[in-house]
């Protein structure tokens, strides 16, 4: 029988309570139970873990974050929190809460042999996010030691090697978790990148289709597919990754660029005026109305703008 709000329940009794609703999966009476639980006892932390672990049963990332955060601006949040809700944390955090997530997982390291070994991706992949490669190198240098044939480690590393630019060193984990793990889109995507730096068209072409193969909604795949094509003169083949792209994501304007360029080297002008109307943003154009003299001033320059578009690499 559920307790009055006013009557405050011991930790112990609130413990079993919870455990005991938890065993049956009953998710959504144990986030109003775990709640009622934090009202009455704000300084501990089973609460919160409670409440976190149902809201992420019943699919509702906003809100395990929401109390994450209310955790850890009373101090409150441990390790425990932490490894239920880090997922959560890597998509949704800003960088003040990474940074004092960081800190506070370099704290407990610190101070207790005890942490569980996976708190070294963690933080690696927090400081990957706050684009300390550095480090982040650092710690998934440390995790492999105690699991040497762990794919996301020797991924991770691998892509904060990239984002320092050591190539090779990339490379050598890129392949070595390819290896271990061939499901992962994002180490191919990486890997192919690192192809395509070396001017290996053909062997980025083979990784972008198998990053493709293995999640076909992977717009940037295309879009780095798009941009091999063209380097090797493959502007059908690579006009065809181009507008998969756009079709996944019509607003982006630097999809909208590439079509107009092989456009431009297919010489299909009539395929070149619509685009060019998306990044005015009029709509649809008179096409009529557009002289050839229109058309150059718009497509002025285009060389240079398609040479300095970055492509942007994927990061957990």
């Amino acid at each position: 029988q559920s307790m009055a709000r006013g009557r405050k329940k011991s930790m112990k009794a609130w413990e079993e309570e919870l455990y005991r609703i938890a065993t049956i999966e009953h998710w959504r009476q144990v986030g109003q139970k775990a709640e009622l639980c934090v009202e009455q006892h704000p300084d501990e932390a089973f609460g919160y873990h409670m409440a976190i672990v149902a809201a992420i049963k019943l699919n509702n990332e906003d809100k395990a974050f929401q109390i994450f955060q209310q955790s850890a601006e009373s101090d409150i949040a441990n390790v425990t929190i932490l490894l239920n809700v880090y997922p959560i944390l890597i998509n949704q955090a800003d960088d003040s809460v990474l940074a004092k997530m960081e800190r506070d997982i370099t704290h407990v390291f610190n101070s207790t042999n005890d942490l569980p070994i996976v708190f070294l991706l963690f933080r690696g992949t927090i400081r990957a996010k706050l684009d300390k490669f550095g480090q982040a190198i650092e710690d998934f240098t440390l995790f492999p030691k105690e699991r040497p044939n762990n794919s996301e480690a020797l991924k991770k590393r691998g892509t904060a090697y990239y984002d320092l630019g050591q190539m090779q060193s990339a490379l050598v984990d890129l392949n070595k978790a390819i290896s271990l793990d061939s499901t992962d889109e994002n180490a191919f995507c990486t890997r192919a990148n690192i192809y395509e730096s070396r001017n290996r068209d053909l062997d980025a072409i083979v990784d972008y289709g198998k990053a493709l193969a293995i999640d076909a909604k992977f717009t940037q795949a295309y879009i780095n597919r798009g941009l091999s094509y063209y380097n090797l003169n493959c502007f059908a083949e690579g006009l065809d990754d181009f507008e998969t792209a756009h079709r996944l994501d019509p607003k982006n304007q630097d999809t909208i660029l590439h079509m107009i360029y092989g456009y431009e080297m297919l010489e299909k002008p009539q395929k070149i005026y619509p685009l060019l109307e998306q990044l005015d943003g009029r709509g649809s154009p008179n096409l009529d109305g557009v002289s050839e003299k229109v058309f150059e001033e718009k497509i002025a320059g285009l060389d240079d703008r398609f040479n300095v578009i970055k492509r942007q690499l994927p990061h957990e």
